[in-house]
């Protein structure tokens, strides 16, 4: 296996992909995608579109020998700078525990860091135990249920 590239999503060519991997971190965190449906493929790749345009080095795919395997989707806090969120950590299922995660993780830091960041968050389900075993294995903390959305918990790491 080659190294991984991380690639700016092109909607034109890969916006099913993306549909599908957030459609599958749904199902992943949470055993349906249930919010992903009500929310609908064409809205999901308005928000991505936009994001992409003001971030397009935080929304990238995950590519490895010419496939892709991955997504992330992250950006700074508008209304805090300083922060960054990131939206998703995705790895298709054939990819997982091949060690692309602390890859990923790593860009993801360092990019957000560039722009400004000395603190990250995300929302991670309370039953994604894979995700939250890699999280606190890469210093993310738990922070507790997200007070907007208790079924969620929020992570938080400070950059070096």
């Amino acid at each position: 296996m080659s190294r991984p590239s991380f690639e700016t999503i092109d909607l034109a060519k890969n916006g099913a992909v993306a549909c599908r991997y957030r459609e599958d971190s749904f199902v992943i965190s949470f055993g349906h995608a249930d919010d992903f449906h009500a929310m609908g493929a064409e809205k999901y790749l308005a928000w991505l579109a936009s994001r992409i345009e003001t971030h397009p080095l935080g929304h990238v795919h995950i590519w490895v020998d010419g496939a892709i395997v991955g997504q992330m989707e992250a950006r700074p806090l508008p209304k805090a700078p300083d922060v960054g969120y990131v939206n998703l950590y995705y790895l298709a299922p054939d990819w997982r525990g091949k060690g692309l995660s602390d890859a990923m993780d790593a860009y993801i830091c360092d990019w957000l860091k560039t722009c400004g960041c000395r603190v990250l968050r995300l929302s991670v389900s309370p039953n994604n135990g894979r995700a939250l075993k890699f999280y606190r294995r890469r210093g993310w903390v738990d922070r507790g249920l997200r007070p907007d959305n208790p079924d969620v918990l929020t992570m938080e790491k400070t950059l070096v």
